[in-house]
């Protein structure tokens, strides 16, 4: 399998909440060794996707937590992408701090392009895993306090925020 078909399969499993031991554990197996190879959305809709059904696969999140601090894949994700896999690592109770801290980071030089969901998601994760540091709690509260709460955001292109495709 490509490294987008095992990122949905799983999604699409997560997303319907339906959870497949074997299926997962299929997945992980050959998406170990290979994270590199998947593209930054991929990679975070996998991780998420483990996390939406509480499978915290080790040696997987461990290969994750590589390829952002080692080889510094967050340098080049978008705000929706950093949000996922900041939401995927605080759901199975990642131990390191220093992915949430890189991670925490990089979310807020793009805080500009966030919207509503990415930005909630990123607080509740980083909140959450007790990893939320005074400068991204400041720059959430003041990218929230320049937009009108007072109208539901669309995620279809009503809210404020740009994500990448």
């Amino acid at each position: 399998f490509k490294t987008q078909e095992l990122a949905n399969i799983v999604w699409t499993f997560a997303n319907q909440t339906m959870y497949h031991e074997g299926l997962f554990a299929a997945v992980a197996k050959q998406a170990c060794g290979r994270l590199a190879d998947f593209d930054n959305f991929d990679f975070s809709q996998l991780l998420w996707s483990f996390a939406k059904v509480w499978w915290r696969d080790d040696a997987l999140f461990q290969e994750a937590a590589y390829e952002l601090l080692q080889r510094g894949r967050y340098r080049t994700m978008c705000a929706q992408d950093l949000g996922c896999v900041l939401w995927a690592f605080s759901m199975i109770q990642w131990e390191d701090g220093a992915v949430f801290e890189v991670l925490a980071v990089a979310a807020r030089t793009q805080i500009h392009t966030l919207k509503p969901l990415d930005v909630g998601n990123i607080a509740w994760a980083l909140g959450a895993s007790g990893q939320l540091d005074c400068d991204t709690a400041r720059a959430i509260a003041e990218h929230v306090l320049q937009h009108d709460m007072s109208k539901p955001s669309l995620e279809s292109g009503g809210g404020w925020g740009a994500t990448a495709d």
